[in-house]
Parts: C-alpha cells; structure tokens; sequence
C-alpha cells in the first residue's frame, strides 16, 4: 500500500467573514509537493482547515494509506471522533 503524509493548515482573518488560505505540504513516494489557495471571502479559519486537506487528499491517488498533520482541533475531531457518527447517520 502506498503511504503519504499531508501536513496541513488554514487561516481566515478577520474570523468569521473574512478572506483566508489554506496550504497542505504532502509527502509522498519520496517527493514533497506543496499546494495552497485563498477564499476572498467571507469565509471562515475552520473552512480553511479543512480545505487544506481535502486538497492534499485530492492530489493523491485512491486507495494511500494516509497521516494527516494538523495544528487544528476541528479537523483532528471531524476525522477521528465525529466521522463514525456521520457514517452511522448515512451522512
């Protein structure tokens, strides 16, 4: 299986409402690429967590095993604890 590492990070400023960024560095086959983008705004830090790793996972292939570094206790919390109640609810 292959293996990857997104470190990843979002800002917003001023929060809520104003434009912000968002960056993932990834790790993977021995090359490291970097992404990053912005939102004009309005927007928020929490969207901007978290659309830093949805794009690191969305340069990946299917099917990589995959560790996620993340300074940010609402991604952390979305993709370790809240996940296995969205997927009980279907969602």
């Amino acid at each position: 299986m292959l293996n990857a590492v997104i470190h990843t990070d979002g800002s917003c400023w001023p929060n809520p409402g104003g434009p912000g960024g968002w960056a993932a560095v990834i790790d993977f086959e021995g090359k490291r690429t970097e992404l990053s983008g912005r939102h004009p705004g309005p927007t928020t830090n929490n969207r901007m967590e978290i659309q830093g790793a949805i794009e690191g996972l969305k340069f990946l292939p299917p099917h990589c095993h995959v560790q996620i570094i993340t300074d940010s206790q609402y991604l952390r919390n979305a993709g370790a604890t809240w996940i296995k109640l969205w997927k009980k609810r279907s969602w």
